[in-house]
């Protein structure tokens, strides 16, 4: 379903006015905290969350959490621990990722609705996945590079 979905999205150009006067549609009820629609409920994993973590949270209207990540991991880092701060990105990453498109719902507006939600979550994941690669072989380095110092 997401697939196909993604695919139908990837076909809709950027400028396209998103708006519909239908009586049958669901209230946009992004930003407002409120309940999230089904068939974003129903998606399981956000890459954009996965590699940006604390940016991603900033851009979603989750200051206050993207500055807390961001600060932990700068704070491990300018300590000298390099692995723990990857590490720390990574798993704060996953967590996100897990419940990232509900949070993205209920914390930023999307005047689009539900068609302009998807179309940019899916822009996010275009970068998110290479960044949790580079993530990832970083901490791999970081740890190989470590062994001795642990």
């Amino acid at each position: 379903m997401q697939l196909t979905l993604l695919k139908e999205l990837s076909k809709l150009p950027e400028d396209t006015a998103i708006h519909s006067d239908s009586e049958d549609v669901a209230p946009n009820s992004s930003g407002m905290r409120a309940e999230t629609p089904p068939s974003i409920a129903l998606m399981r994993w956000n890459w954009g969350a996965m590699g940006f973590g604390w940016i991603w949270c900033l851009f979603h209207g989750m200051i206050a959490v993207g500055g807390a990540i961001a600060g932990a991991e700068a704070y491990v880092c300018f300590e000298g621990h390099v692995f723990l701060a990857v590490a720390m990105q990574l798993l704060t990453g996953a967590l996100l990722a897990l419940h990232g498109h509900q949070l993205a719902w209920r914390h930023r507006h999307y005047p689009g609705g539900v068609i302009q939600f998807f179309w940019r979550q899916r822009h996010w994941a275009r970068f998110g996945v290479p960044l949790t690669i580079l993530d990832a072989s970083f901490a791999v380095a970081a740890f190989i590079s470590s062994r001795g110092h642990l």
